[in-house]
């Protein structure tokens, strides 16, 4: 259910943009992708969700929204989906740095994984508490 909840995020929150309901300014952050992908993508199941939300996110497809900046981002790069609106709560630009990675791999990391998990237990929509 987790998978399928993230992978409706993720197609959601890409659609959310296009409505108009996300929100401005973002950068790529290579290191985010590489945390989500470790954490969420799992190509080598057997598992039939696992399967198809890899192929989702794994892939990129500007006509679909899918892929690795469609995970945070819309059709507009600077423009954050639901799901990158979320994460910026608890990521915020100049928290993490290349700079900082290079330093302290371990302690970023930790940290985005930390962020992941809390964004993870968010409700995609606000107004439903299911």
């Amino acid at each position: 259910m987790k998978k399928f909840c993230i992978a409706a995020l993720v197609i959601g929150s890409a659609l959310s943009v296009d409505l108009g309901f996300g929100t401005s300014s973002a950068e790529a952050r290579l290191w985010y992708w590489k945390e989500f992908a470790a954490t969420y993508i799992k190509a080598d199941s057997k598992d039939a969700e696992d399967q198809a939300f890899a192929k989702l996110a794994g892939t990129s497809d500007k006509k679909a929204l899918t892929g690795k900046c469609y995970v945070c981002h819309g059709k507009k790069k600077k423009v954050r989906n639901t799901y990158g609106t979320a994460l910026n709560k608890f990521l915020k630009k100049g928290d993490i740095t290349s700079k900082k990675i290079k330093a302290e791999p371990e302690k970023y990391k930790k940290e985005i994984q930390e962020a992941l998990a809390k964004v993870a237990k968010m409700h995609s929509d606000s107004k439903d508490k299911k």
